[in-house]
């Protein structure tokens, strides 16, 4: 039987949260009291997560459990998702002033040609 759409989806959203937050599968796995191939299976959609396991993985990411469902229907990051793009990532949210953040936003922006 073929995994669910819905559940390739929150799995790659899982993935890209935990590489977002510079976690390694192992020490999430080791969180979630999983083994790491458990945790490839969830992360492929292979395996359906439970709401408990759900709610613990946004606890440990230090998201909100939307976060896994936000965009459903769009795509999210490319599979492939470059290093340097995560390391941005991961410096921004580090940054706790809000109004630099959003002047880095707009520079960001600019700098990459948005117009609005």
């Amino acid at each position: 039987m073929k995994p669910d759409p819905v559940d390739i989806r929150v799995g790659e959203r899982v993935r890209t949260l935990r590489l977002l937050s510079g976690m390694s599968q192992e020490t999430f796995a080791r969180g979630l009291g999983v083994s790491f191939q458990q945790l490839q299976k969830y992360e492929r959609g292979a395996d359906r997560i439970s709401a408990s396991r759900l709610y613990r993985m946004a606890m440990i990411l230090g998201v909100p459990i939307d976060d896994f469902f936000n965009d459903l229907d769009r795509e999210l990051l490319p599979p492939t998702v470059k290093r340097e793009g995560l390391e941005l990532v991961r410096a921004f949210h580090r940054i706790k002033s809000p109004p630099l953040r959003k002047l880095l936003r707009g520079l960001v922006r600019h700098l990459g040609g948005e117009t609005a």
